[in-house]
């Protein structure tokens, strides 16, 4: 099951950490020799096994607690997770799927949202790292660019669709998507560009978290509103096109909690109507 999970899941960071009950090194070793994942070295056993069972109710073994490594809250206590295991691996994968969702839907809103980002990373990356091998010839002889906006697979083709101020005001541009769509449209376009704006708050060093594509599945909410990407320009976005798609960037120059805060306020506006 683990490594069946490790393969289709390779995003979410399914990891096993096992606490040895073993009484000597030697048994420690033979045993764990025959399992995939990690353990805590024996050595480190006797400073935080008693403390592990205390803080999550083990009384016995085998015990497993599954955890958020994000928040650190627990999700699938001992009692429920022996039985919930157990028969996933009776039933076969399709029901090692569903109980791995389960565990998922269970964990702080917080971290889906980060895990549903990382997702969205890999697939981008999955995907150039592909799309590598489908340049020709003729284009890896062109000459390089010398000017950093013509730099790219468009040999200098490349143009920027918007700025990151908009002409007009975020006001307006708000307006103006309520008026062309239904409110949960956008308070999806809203809700979606916060949770891009959250994960570049985190680590707002990171360029992989101030850009994405507007062809994936999360931009979606935002690109499908009619006025939805004057919003996000208004908001402080640049929009721009590559050889391959359309990409949303957060300039570095931008204030992200300004940029939240309006954001925030937005959303509580339509929640008070």
């Amino acid at each position: 099951m683990y490594e069946y999970l490790k393969d289709v899941r390779p995003t979410h960071g399914l990891e096993i950490v096992f606490v040895s009950s073993d009484r000597d090194l030697s048994s420690f070793e033979q045993y764990f020799s025959t399992m995939p994942w990690r353990a805590i070295p024996f050595e480190h056993l006797p400073f935080v096994k008693q403390n592990l069972n205390s803080t999550y109710g083990v009384n016995g073994i085998p015990s497993l607690v599954v955890l958020d490594a994000v928040s650190g809250q627990v999700v699938i206590s001992p009692s429920e997770s022996r039985q919930a295991v157990a028969m996933a691996c009776r039933r076969g994968e399709q029901a090692i799927d569903s109980m791995l969702e389960s565990w998922l839907d269970r964990t702080p809103t917080d971290t889906r949202e980060l895990l549903s980002m990382l997702q969205l990373s890999c697939e981008e990356e999955e995907h150039e790292k592909a799309t590598e091998y489908l340049v020709t010839k003729k284009e890896k002889s062109m000459p390089q660019a010398t000017n950093p906006s013509e730099s790219g697979p468009l040999n200098g083709k490349a143009i920027q669709i918007g700025p990151h101020k908009s002409i007009n005001s975020l006001d307006h541009a708000f307006a103006t998507c309520m008026e062309r769509n239904p409110p949960h449209m956008v308070a999806d376009v809203l809700s979606t560009t916060l949770k891009y704006l959250k994960n570049a708050s985190k680590e707002p060093w990171a360029p992989k978290y101030r850009t994405f594509k507007l062809s994936n599945k999360v931009a979606d909410q935002i690109t499908r509103a009619e006025g939805g990407l004057g919003l996000l320009q208004s908001l402080g976005f640049d929009i721009f096109g590559t050889s391959q798609d359309f990409r949303a960037n957060i300039p570095v120059s931008s204030d992200l909690k300004a940029m939240t805060d309006n954001l925030t306020i937005l959303l509580s506006s339509m929640s008070a109507k």
